[in-house]
């Protein structure tokens, strides 16, 4: 998989401290104790990040863009601008690739 993303960066901060801020009153735990990503999985273009507290290591996991009903997601993003602009799937996989970011699968 690739190390880099496309991700909404404000959502995806909001939900790790919505998540993590004052998640575990017993052991004290607050945004300060989380350990940046574990690991990712791969949908296409969106990914699902998981994180997990150094001190009571509980894990979580946020997405990198909002699921919003009335929006578009990325993949079918992608799609549509492939389509739009008249390339295929191979010239999107090497556009990206060139990024160092995972294509749709």
């Amino acid at each position: 998989m690739s190390e880099k993303y496309i991700i909404d960066f404000v959502y995806v901060l909001q939900q790790l401290y919505k998540k993590f801020d004052d998640h575990d009153k017993k052991f004290d735990c607050n945004f300060r104790d989380l350990i940046f990503f574990i690991s990712a999985r791969a949908y296409g273009l969106k990914n699902q990040f998981f994180f997990q507290c150094r001190m009571c290591y509980i894990k979580k996991n946020v997405w990198s863009e909002p699921s919003l009903n009335e929006s578009l997601d990325i993949n079918t993003e992608a799609m549509a601008g492939c389509i739009l602009t008249g390339i295929g799937y191979t010239q999107l996989e090497e556009s990206l690739a060139a990024m160092d970011i995972s294509c749709i699968v």
